[in-house]
């Protein structure tokens, strides 16, 4: 049996919003058995609450954001994929911004937090999702697909030989990339976690020009030029595939849960990973409104 799991003391972080560029402070608690994972915006009157469900996803470009009623909360998907591998069911978050700060760019510092804290078994049967049958997303010449195993498997194949010109396309800087993991609680810690959030330098640029990306630098981001990544090194070869890995499992944690199975992404995004998510919740029998919630998301 998967317990359900909570940490054990509360722990806090500060740091800076990769897309506002605010500094905010976030503080994760314990939390009783059947919570889930809520975000509490303590900076709005009433401390309204925004359950990690995808029931509340809501569009945004380039980043997993959630909200309810007028609360929301961005760039999710670095916790939520430290909560995965955790294997942490149950918890508060509380923050006083809309978004979680981007710390080094991966999701290595929250699972350093959560670890530091102590797990805590509940003693309750957590829930997880088993795929029982083929299902999958595409759209533009990307796609995942998932199919049942008794563990769960990713593989990523990064390719942006394809995308437009300015942001990839043939000549990319960004070579394509193939990694094939079978997830746990180690192989996440020391070959998933770390790996760095990156972008084009034609892409950043353009997010600039937009308002977002404010606090997003060489020193949280790996910032890819045609003469190589800016002012950084790589922790791994392909270290963009395994962060690619990093959000598909963060993105997924929005199901309620675990999923286990067999899953092969090409080129999939937030809204493809959501989408797939939500297939996974319709073959369980899941409500059609959060398939259609999920549908709506943005890459």
């Amino acid at each position: 049996m998967v317990e359900q799991t909570t940490i054990g003391t509360r722990v806090d972080l500060r740091g800076v919003g990769l897309h506002t560029g605010a500094e905010v402070r976030v503080s994760l608690l314990p939390a009783p058995v059947d919570a889930g994972v809520a975000f509490v915006r303590t900076d709005l009157p009433g401390r309204p609450r925004v359950a990690a469900s995808l029931r509340n996803l809501v569009s945004r470009p380039r980043r997993t954001a959630l909200a309810s009623g007028a609360a929301e909360v961005h760039t999710t998907e670095h916790l939520l994929a430290a909560l995965w591998g955790a294997g942490v069911t149950n918890l508060e978050v509380l923050l006083d911004g809309p978004e979680l700060p981007g710390l080094d760019g991966s999701a290595a510092p929250f699972l350093e937090a959560i670890l530091a804290a102590g797990l805590v078994p509940q003693g309750v049967e957590a829930r997880v999702l088993a795929v029982r049958e083929p299902v999958w997303v595409e759209e533009r010449g990307a796609a995942v697909v998932a199919w049942p195993a008794e563990r769960t498997t990713v593989t990523y194949v990064l390719d942006y030989s394809a995308h437009r010109p300015g942001a990839g396309g043939p000549g990319s800087p960004l070579p394509t990339q193939i990694v094939d993991l079978a997830i746990d609680a180690e192989t996440f810690s020391r070959q998933i976690a770390p790996a760095r959030t990156f972008v084009l330098e034609e892409e950043a640029l353009q997010l600039k020009r937009e308002g977002l990306g404010r606090g997003a630098s060489p020193q949280n981001t790996l910032i890819w030029t045609r003469d190589g990544i800016l002012e950084n090194q790589l922790r791994f070869p392909d270290e963009p595939a395994r962060h690619k890995v990093l959000d598909l499992l963060g993105d997924l944690y929005l199901a309620g849960g675990q999923v286990r199975g067999r899953i092969v992404a090409v080129r999939s995004g937030h809204a493809l990973n959501a989408r797939l998510a939500a297939r996974i919740l319709e073959e369980c029998g899941e409500r059609r409104e959060l398939v259609d919630a999920a549908a709506g998301a943005e890459p």
